[in-house]
């Protein structure tokens, strides 16, 4: 290439890569508004559980599906390095999910161009559940940005150059992503069947065994990895806890047609949720087309009945946030139908259409995501907290559904306060008539029933006194008469 081409291929990606870095910095911006916001209960509950503790104990033990063990571990990291403050134990989600946008963009480039790409890294930027998940210290942005590299460097192994090192680090990420979460199987499934359909469509003969065995080969390896990472915790609490658990051996009363109805608005509860979801379905739509103008496998069709596929065959439907990971390949399909309408209208319209779908996502984000339930909420366990330090005599006892109690009690460590009485989070009978002359404070919150949040305690007849309220907690004083 002569000098004159390398500097005119340089500067048409000049403008590109300004825009990418201006839609990085929008990212950022929107997140570091909630970095700082109340702890939730699960990641209360990983830090309290497993963060605070030795590093080989948070590691190898795996006696609950919310140690997201990559999370975990550098969450570990942070905390040491940082010390206990929500944004530091939300580093770790918090720089994935600002690079997710990067990624995507790559990842849309490769698998349409480079406008489908800024388009793509754009909705990213601002896409509510992602923004969220980003401010919360769980494994999900991690699996996410795995995910979509996957995708990107799949296709490019398949298409353009066949590197056996690029196919070791095909391995790793996709070890990575199932050390973030387990339910990677989801996204590796997807990622797996359209590389064998790639490989399939495009080559034959002993070059399409060749590419075959690459693959298998790569995914033999990451699974290696895997169990590898894996090893400490099946070593010390068994796969029991792994298999076993209520999202996947299907104990959870929540099983079969009754929730399976529901998928469809689980799906927009935590894809589609403050985004114009009719309009970017018929975006999504769209990129089908696209697809087939440019003669290649919809990953979209794969991706639609592998889910449908392993939910079918699976005995539960996981909880709604599993699919946090998609979002950053809908916002790629979104993109292509986009771009693709750009291509019909000009250069006037569906550039104003971008900027007024950002700006309503952004808004949306604002707006709604303080009010986001995901991962249990519990704005004032922080103000319930300090009050209960400066009142509570040794002898209290204290009784709180898990959201609360679990936030309260991250507070109580954070503010050193480390002889704090453990708060009874499913209180029956037997607690009560045990506390027989002691005070008995139950912290409710006001947006639900308190017959929801103590439900073992329905049938008794408890004499309720409120001493302080906030605004959506109050604590009450709870005195029973035991039956002579």
């Amino acid at each position: 290439m002569t000098f004159r081409n390398k500097m005119i291929l340089r500067m048409t990606k000049t403008p590109s890569l300004l825009l990418l870095l201006l839609i990085v910095l929008l990212g950022i911006g929107v997140r570091l508004i909630f970095l700082d916001r109340p702890m939730r209960l699960d990641e209360s509950n990983t830090f309290i559980s497993y963060v605070s503790q030795p590093l080989d104990y948070a590691l190898s033990n795996y006696d609950r599906p919310n140690n997201h063990l990559l999370n975990t571990g550098l969450m570990y990291i942070a905390y040491k390095l940082f010390g206990n403050y929500p944004p530091v134990l939300r580093l770790p989600a918090f720089l994935a999910g600002v690079l997710l946008i990067p990624a995507v963009y790559f990842t849309g480039k490769k698998l349409y161009d480079d406008r489908t790409g800024l388009i793509a890294a754009a909705l990213t930027s601002v896409w509510m559940t992602l923004i969220d998940y980003s401010v919360n210290g769980r494994g999900y942005t991690l699996q996410a940005l795995f995910f979509i590299l996957l995708i990107g460097l799949g296709r490019y192994l398949i298409l353009s150059k066949n590197n056996k090192y690029l196919w070791g680090v095909f391995a790793l990420l996709s070890a990575l992503g199932f050390y973030a979460i387990p339910t990677m199987f989801y996204g590796m499934g997807i990622i797996s069947l359209w590389m064998i359909a790639m490989i399939w469509r495009t080559y034959q003969g002993q070059e399409r065994i060749r590419y075959l065995w690459y693959l298998f080969g790569a995914l033999g390896f990451g699974a290696v990895i895997t169990i590898l990472l894996y090893l400490p915790p099946i070593l010390n609490t068994g796969l029991d806890t792994m298999l076993g658990n209520r999202f996947i051996s299907g104990d959870s009363p929540e099983t079969g047609y009754l929730t399976f109805k529901n998928i469809p608005w689980m799906v927009k509860d935590i894809i589609f949720v403050g985004t114009p979801h009719l309009l970017l379905a018929l975006f999504l739509v769209l990129s089908l087309w696209v697809d087939k103008k440019k003669n290649q496998i919809p990953i979209s069709v794969i991706a639609g009945a592998w889910i449908v596929f392993m939910l079918v065959i699976t005995p539960n439907i996981p909880p709604r946030r599993t699919w946090v990971f998609l979002i950053p390949l809908v916002a790629i399909w979104v993109a292509a139908g986009i771009d693709y309408l750009w291509s019909l209208t000009g250069r006037y319209v569906m550039p104003v259409v971008v900027v007024l779908l950002i700006g309503f996502m952004l808004q949306q984000s604002i707006e709604l995501l303080p009010l986001s339930p995901e991962t249990g909420r519990s704005d004032d366990s922080e103000a319930v907290a300090l009050y209960l330090m400066e009142t509570l005599q040794p002898e209290d006892r204290l009784m709180a559904n898990p959201v609360v109690a679990i936030t309260v009690e991250y507070y109580f460590i954070y503010y050193g306060y480390t002889d704090y009485p453990r708060i009874r989070r499913i209180p029956n009978s037997q607690f009560l008539r045990s506390s027989q002359g002691k005070r008995v404070w139950a912290i409710v919150q006001t947006s639900r029933e308190f017959d929801e949040q103590f439900p073992n305690l329905v049938d008794m007849e408890l004499d309720l006194s409120l001493i302080e309220k906030f605004a959506g907690i109050e604590i009450f004083e709870v005195t029973y008469e035991a039956n002579p």
